[in-house]
């Protein structure tokens, strides 16, 4: 997959697509799906073919060897899901650019699919402080944090983008993919609706160690049977596909309301937990950063402003602790702790009192302004 050129902004909501089998897709959308669904399919395909014993065998051994980045997520227990698809020149390459990054927002209840190809030549201020760079060279730069951040760097700006947690990833390459498109004889996104044929289906069993090489990923077994049939029910007004150049990710406007079609929770919205949000850490708009997260779910934030001095570590206030929106907050922002309205953080914190109240301290600007 060729990196792409920076190219003038389309509109977000542009091009929306009939169904799978029935779209004309372009060059490059065809190899998104036809990466996504072999990775999906075969893995359920292989359900269905190999014998009790195998299939005991086969439900035991992890997908992938990395662990997941969010561990409280489980796709069956939750109506929308945000998963990151990365394509890498060369996965084996420690500092391999990226050739592909892809955001996929879904709503299970809504049939809904919201498909955001990033344009990787776009430069990006990235998060752990690496500054504006292009976004094609996130994961060699993960790599340089820790051996296997790759993947974390990446999600972290695709999450600072987009102003939602990232669920789950996929991880491949072009030549990982064309390997395995080869074995199952998958020359156009039409023949993806063959995966399931008995001819294929037997011969599943012989190339799952060949797809764990292949596809690195967090998805669990359930999460893939969710998945998988989430997008074979996908339909006519349902899928929607946006090209995003430079201009595009920021314009955190029209991003945003893109956004809350799919992650809005109306239970959130019907507690009317009055949040205040807290900048910290003195880092320029980190304040508005974090209320992006809080509104993208459907809470409603009252203010947004600074705190008297400098918090080190971020945390909540919050004295309802059975609130589902502060279940969602602490899971959308990764932040653990939470304190009483009269604890001495809290007593300190007096004038910014609401049912909840972020602090975003220096350890939530440090990984992602």
């Amino acid at each position: 997959m060729p990196r792409k050129r920076p190219v003038k902004s389309k509109k977000l909501n542009k091009r929306r697509k009939t169904s799978w089998k029935g779209i004309k897709f372009a060059p490059r959308v065809k190899r998104v799906f036809k990466l996504v669904a072999t990775a999906f399919f075969a893995v359920v395909i292989s359900m269905a073919t190999i014998s009790f014993l195998s299939f005991y065998k086969f439900l035991r051994t992890p997908f992938a060897a990395s662990s997941s980045l969010n561990e409280t997520f489980t796709a069956e227990e939750t109506s929308s899901f945000a998963l990151s698809f990365i394509v890498l020149k060369d996965k084996d390459d420690q500092t391999s650019i990226v050739e592909g990054i892809y955001f996929l927002a879904g709503n299970a209840e809504d049939k809904k699919l919201d498909i955001y190809d990033i344009n990787v030549a776009s430069e990006f201020n990235l998060p752990e402080r690496f500054g504006k760079q292009r976004i094609e060279k996130v994961y060699a730069l993960g790599q340089l944090l820790e051996e296997g951040k790759g993947v974390y760097l990446t999600n972290k700006t695709l999450e600072k983008i987009f102003a939602k947690k990232i669920d789950r990833y996929i991880l491949t390459d072009e030549e990982s993919f064309a390997e395995v498109s080869r074995f199952f004889e998958i020359s156009d996104s039409e023949d993806l609706f063959e995966l399931s044929s008995f001819e294929n289906a037997i011969k599943i069993p012989s190339e799952f160690e060949n797809l764990r090489k292949n596809f690195e990923t967090d998805l669990s077994l359930t999460d893939i049977l969710f998945l998988a049939n989430f997008f074979r029910g996908l339909g006519k007004e349902t899928t929607s596909l946006s090209e995003l150049s430079q201009e595009d990710i920021l314009d955190d406007y029209s991003l945003d309301k893109k956004v809350r079609e799919v992650f809005f929770d109306g239970g959130v919205a019907q507690e009317h937990k009055r949040v205040i949000v807290l900048n910290g850490a003195e880092a320029y708009k980190l304040g508005s950063f974090v209320s992006r997260f809080v509104e993208n779910m459907g809470g409603s934030v009252v203010l947004v402003s600074n705190t008297p001095h400098v918090y080190d570590e971020s945390f909540i206030i919050s004295s309802d602790t059975d609130s589902e929106t502060l279940k969602k907050i602490k899971r959308e922002l990764g932040i653990e702790k939470v304190v009483p309205q009269a604890s001495p953080e809290g007593e300190g914190l007096k004038a910014f009192m609401a049912d909840i109240t972020i602090i975003s301290g220096i350890d939530y600007a440090n990984s992602m302004w």
